[in-house]
């Protein structure tokens, strides 16, 4: 079992590391349990530094302010897929759809392969590489809500659940899981050239962990505002 925790927990190390490298332009990328919950699944997004808050962004804006699909007057979809590094990827999966009365109600769910990791240092009782392959991936899926509360303001909430297993092709098993909240505000005037928004995500808690030497880690809290503004006469632009 010793032998089995110590290629645990490198394979844990090189999984956070990989993390931490794609997503360290965020402070407390080192210190935090998920650093994947920080990945910017669009384009638009990715251009601003995560700083997207104050966005038009429709479905892809989730992620980031929930509340910013409470604009939305009609059914949106989206689907995509990223190369992070080496053999890690992403594949964000997104539906939103507005009710008369009660707000918009839209559901996200994100897969991240870290890819295979092959533990050939790993030895056996003999001394004799065991060749296993490590397979490291994360869910994340969230439900969320958002309505226009007067005529421009809209606010916006969203629980997520985290999933983060660990598996061996020698059948061995370890994973991580946790629950957190997003919320937002975001108002709109001057026919949406003129956007505040605030957001705070990943607020909540950890289910399980992979053992007690992580619990020092925490989810990756973050709070994000800005104002953007599209220009009367250059309406592609926003600044």
């Amino acid at each position: 079992m010793r032998r089995y925790m110590l290629k645990v927990y490198k394979i844990i190390a090189v999984s956070l590391v990989c993390c931490i490298h794609v997503f360290s332009q965020y402070s407390e990328s080192g210190t935090s349990l998920f650093p994947f919950l920080k990945f910017d699944n669009n384009a638009r997004t990715i251009a601003m530094g995560g700083a997207s808050a104050a966005m038009v962004n429709g479905i892809y804006g989730a992620a980031v302010n929930p509340a910013s699909t409470g604009f939305l007057t009609q059914t949106q979809a989206m689907a995509g897929y990223q190369s992070l590094i080496l053999d890690a990827w992403a594949g964000p999966i997104g539906y939103a759809f507005p009710t008369h009365k009660y707000g918009v109600f839209s559901s996200n769910l994100m897969y991240v392969s870290h890819g295979y990791l092959d533990s050939s240092e790993a030895l056996d009782e003999n001394g004799v590489s065991t060749g296993e392959t490590w397979h490291v991936f994360s869910i994340v899926g969230s439900l969320g809500w958002s309505k226009i509360l007067l005529n421009n303001l809209s606010i916006g909430l969203a629980c997520k659940g985290i999933y983060h297993p660990i598996k061996s092709s020698g059948g061995y098993y370890v994973a991580a899981s946790a629950i957190a909240f997003d919320a937002g505000f975001q108002y709109r005037s001057r026919g949406s050239r003129f956007i505040v928004g605030c957001a705070i995500q990943n607020a909540g808690f950890i289910v399980s962990n992979y053992s007690r030497d992580f619990n020092d880690l925490s989810l990756p809290l973050a709070f994000t505002t800005g104002i953007s503004y599209t220009p009367l006469y250059i309406p592609s632009l926003r600044l």
